[in-house]
């Protein structure tokens, strides 16, 4: 139960939902730029081949980089990193980036095909989300990657295999 409790509130106060809030906002009250947005992406052929594919290169790397928070130290023991009481938040975390990241990959993928049947400002809402959003996740697992390896090689775990 606590751990559902855990994964609710890094879900609920998180960057990727206060994203989701503000264009909820821009949705509810002046969606003239997302509409702005989905025009210049329709009639942009340009945009199609290169910037869809942005959150399918997110979710690359946050596969790789969640290889690296879960395994930091490639030529030493991460048994330091196992054994502390909340690395499995951590893991919940990385999963429910990956998980966002594919979310993200599907959305796009949907614009791709979809592009002409979506309103102007759904596009560019749904475009912009799932851009930004993978690309959020991505930095955040990106930087969790690098602060756990530099707390483990900081308190010697790197060097001599003890905490």
């Amino acid at each position: 139960m606590k751990r559902i409790l855990d994964i609710l509130k890094f879900t609920i106060i998180s960057p990727e939902t206060l994203f989701l809030l503000l264009m909820y906002f821009f949705w509810k009250n002046d969606y003239s730029f997302l509409t702005l947005l989905g025009e210049k992406i329709r009639g942009n052929e340009e945009i199609w081949k290169y910037v869809p594919v942005l959150p399918f290169l997110f979710a690359g790397a946050t596969f790789k980089f969640s290889s690296k928070l879960r395994a930091p130290l490639e030529n030493s023991s991460n048994k330091e990193l196992y054994e502390w009481p909340s690395y499995q938040k951590v893991v919940d975390r990385v999963i429910a980036s990956i998980f966002i990241c594919i979310l993200c990959c599907a959305v796009s993928l949907a614009i791709w095909i979809f592009s002409s049947e979506i309103p102007q400002a759904m596009l560019g809402m749904l475009f912009l989300s799932s851009v930004v959003i993978s690309g959020i996740s991505t930095l955040l697992v990106y930087l969790a990657s690098h602060t756990i390896r530099e707390i483990l090689e900081r308190h010697g775990c790197s060097k001599s295999g003890k905490g």
